[in-house]
């Protein structure tokens, strides 16, 4: 079995796509989001930063309703977190690496073991 680790010095750049398969892959067929809630969390992806009533124009909902569905959203797991993506070059760390990490022994808890400890490190962006 081996580990692959996503080192990256230019945090969060290409996470949305990522973060957006992992979302649908897994979450939509055991969950019942309608489509305007999927529609939000896409346009968030896209945009953490959109206002409320910006948000509420994009998904045809009056801003109270679009709100509430996004409270409701966070307050099941759908959104986790919501954070700014830097531009590499313009911070001065354009560079991304892929490790990949084969183990001696594939333990579980020296899997788990080994995975928090190389994601407690700031560089480290995904680890699988």
């Amino acid at each position: 079995m081996a580990i692959l680790v996503i080192l990256s010095l230019n945090r969060g750049i290409g996470l949305r796509q990522s973060y957006k398969v992992t979302l649908k892959g897994t979450e939509m067929a055991s969950n019942n989001l309608d489509t305007t809630d999927w529609r939000i969390l896409d346009i968030l992806q896209g945009n953490a930063a959109i206002p409320n009533i910006d948000l509420a124009d994009k998904v045809f909902l009056s801003p109270s309703p679009c709100s509430r569905r996004v409270k409701n959203l966070e307050d099941k797991g759908y959104i986790s977190r919501r954070v700014s993506l830097l531009d590499p070059n313009k911070v001065g760390l354009p560079v991304t690496v892929f490790i990949q990490v084969t183990l001696d022994h594939q333990v579980k808890k020296e899997l788990d073991d080994f995975a928090k400890q190389v994601t407690s490190w700031p560089e480290v962006m995904e680890c699988y």
